[in-house]
């Protein structure tokens, strides 16, 4: 594996030696499996470098054995069966950890692409799941790393926060807040705005952003409305909503802003 990633081999030598030495004094598997998988994780991300351009040439030989078979067999129901040339500039790779984004022009040439990929994996040791392998039209919308990428029949593209990236996001702050217990409200606020800043400067530029902003408002309000009735169970709704939230533009929603953030007052 290590003589045909395209790095220098001498930095993944330590790697090797280091998982060796964890295997001989290992006294307990979890504890292993801890110590091992960094490496393991950084050394697939480095065996996929040079993957796009392994494609593109790849490409290129297949479409010249096409055009000369194309010479070779000049009849109509061979033509038909042969695929057309493409731009090979317009296929892009896009990498995420151990996720791959393929950009093409046709479901037939992502197939061939496919089985490329396939290949080049394999030469390193590594296997392609084939289950979690899709190949879909960008007007039908792919989910990449927390967005969804969709184009009209206009032709204009729109990028969306993907709804898996909201759903992770609802249970981080349920996981915060049924947590937070008998904490200070402040205490509350400081995690709760850490989360929820970055997570909005990150989406800032989504189409939808207004939308994911307005619900996450709601759905916080929510859970702190259940947590401030447990921290106060003899009080009533109005002296739980004076104590914690300030009037605004919409009742009993606490303000949620991307420069200014906050929850108590």
């Amino acid at each position: 594996m290590v003589k045909e990633i395209l790095q220098n081999q001498f930095f993944f030598e330590p790697f090797f030696s280091a998982i060796d030495d964890i295997k001989k004094e290992r006294r307990d598997n979890q504890f292993s499996k801890i110590k091992i998988e960094p490496f393991l994780s950084t050394l697939k991300r480095y065996s996929l470098h040079g993957i796009e351009q392994f494609l593109k040439s790849r490409l290129s030989s297949y479409q010249t054995q096409q055009s000369s078979f194309s010479s070779a067999k000049r009849s109509h129901q061979a033509d038909n069966s042969l695929e057309p040339k493409y731009d090979l500039s317009q296929i892009s790779v896009l990498q995420s950890f151990n996720t791959l984004l393929i950009i093409g022009q046709t479901s037939r040439q992502l197939q061939i692409i496919q089985q490329i990929v396939q290949e080049f994996i394999e030469i390193r040791g590594l296997i392609l799941n084939r289950e979690k392998i899709k190949i879909v039209h960008v007007s039908e919308g792919c989910d990449f790393f927390g967005w969804t990428f969709r184009k009209t029949e206009k032709g204009n593209l729109f990028w969306f926060i993907s709804k898996s990236a909201q759903k992770q996001l609802k249970i981080k702050i349920r996981e915060i807040i049924k947590k937070a217990g008998n904490k200070t409200p402040e205490k509350l606020n400081t995690e709760l705005r850490k989360l929820l800043s970055d997570w909005f400067y990150y989406y800032y530029g989504a189409d939808n952003i207004r939308y994911a902003l307005k619900d996450c408002q709601q759905y916080i309000f929510h859970l702190l409305w259940k947590w401030a009735q447990k921290r106060h169970p003899r009080k009533s709704g109005n002296w739980i909503y004076k104590k914690y939230w300030k009037d605004g533009d919409e009742k009993k929603i606490f303000f949620l802003e991307l420069k200014n953030f906050v929850l108590f007052y």
